[in-house]
């Protein structure tokens, strides 16, 4: 399936918001051609048509039953520890993978990532999600990289910095949100939120909302998000891109989810 996904360009918060009446019409006339953006899915996935508890638009999903090993993973690079010696996915333990297909970025363009981690029951001490930024199919960032609870490690106990999950570095702007799941939804094979499995969502903490953003430079790029684990799931709720220009002003305030546009420079 197809998503197109939206570039575009920002003011300074003081000018767009003298300009946010006509907000419509100039985004409609600075839309150019469309560049769709694919996703492909290794284990268990789909596009969901929206859910409220998660979004309203639809959006890509993956939970960790997918039987993927670990270490389907350890080609790209990526380093799930802070430790040496201890950086791929555990041996035995499996889940699912969502890949993009190639996009391009130009010089100071900045990527914008929303996704949500989710668990169906609290304390959930063994599940991973990650989100992380490919370029020539080696990791170039950590965007996400967290139990669904919100935690960097697996386990409850005292352990190793060791083994503390790797965190998005300095050059990415990181946001995340951490709570319970106040209403019931399935997704997948599974139900979350209140009456979910085993132990309530409903005042322990099973969703963490993450925010991710980098301007990476110009190249041609990727995302992989990967959940695994004990079950969990990965929602990919939103993916556009954003190009500083005093001159523009495109859907100031509204989602942008799935759109990837290029548009036209005077």
């Amino acid at each position: 399936m197809r998503h197109p996904f939206k570039r575009t360009r920002t003011l300074p918060a003081a000018v767009g918001a003298l300009l946010l009446v006509n907000v419509f019409s100039l985004a409609l006339s600075q839309e150019a051609s469309a560049s769709p953006m694919t996703f492909s899915v290794s284990g268990t996935g789909a596009v969901a048509s929206g859910i409220p508890a998660i979004s309203n638009s639809p959006f890509w999903w993956i939970d960790s039953t997918g039987g993927v090993s670990g270490a389907a993973v350890d080609p790209f690079g990526f380093d799930v520890f802070q430790g040496a010696g201890v950086n791929g996915i555990p041996s035995g333990v499996t889940g699912s993978l969502l890949t993009s297909s190639l996009f391009s970025l130009s010089d100071g363009e900045t990527l914008n990532v929303a996704l949500t981690l989710l668990t169906p029951f609290s304390d959930n001490w063994g599940g991973l999600g990650f989100a992380v930024l490919l370029e020539d199919s080696t990791v170039k960032a950590i965007l996400a990289n967290s139990r669904p609870d919100g935690i960097g490690h697996f386990g409850d106990l005292a352990h190793p910095k060791d083994v503390d999950f790797n965190q998005p570095g300095p050059d990415v702007g990181f946001k995340a949100k951490s709570g319970a799941i106040d209403s019931n939804f399935q997704l997948g094979g599974f139900q979350y939120g209140p009456s979910g499995l085993i132990g309530s969502c409903q005042f322990n903490v099973c969703e963490t909302n993450i925010f991710a953003s980098i301007a990476p430079g110009a190249g041609n790029y990727q995302l992989l998000f990967g959940t695994f684990g004990t079950t969990n799931a990965l929602a990919v709720t939103d993916v556009s891109t954003a190009v500083p220009e005093p001159a523009t002003l495109v859907l100031l305030g509204l989602p942008v989810a799935f759109h990837f546009v290029r548009r036209r420079r005077a």
